[in-house]
């Protein structure tokens, strides 16, 4: 009857006896959660095009030796169609416009 109680109780519970536990969290809610955030974990990436930045999850493991940050934003819906329809699938100019015309992408 596990579902009768709350993940923040149940996870330490479990962890006292050894088993590999943790409370799974809607994202909003790791916003929250004060272990992400006193490692570290969120970076926030700027987005200069909206005039802002957006927090990014970092680094899953902390390596002293060859540390790592997000660098860059995502990429925008639609930002790299025309070097992937183009450059790696071979449309043409014309069929990509095509596409477009057609709302399929």
């Amino acid at each position: 009857m596990a579902g009768a109680w709350p993940a923040e109780e149940i996870y330490p519970l479990a962890q006292e006896h050894g088993f590999t536990w943790g409370a799974v969290r809607p994202a909003d809610a790791l916003l929250d959660d004060p272990h992400p955030a006193d490692r570290g974990f969120w970076n926030e990436v700027p987005h200069p095009e909206l005039s802002r930045g957006f927090v990014y999850p970092g680094e899953a493991a902390v390596f002293s030796r060859t540390p790592w940050r997000s660098s860059h934003r995502a990429p925008r819906l639609g930002e790299h169609n025309q070097e992937i329809y183009e450059g790696e699938l071979g449309l043409s100019p014309k069929e990509l416009a095509l596409l477009v015309a057609e709302g399929a992408l």
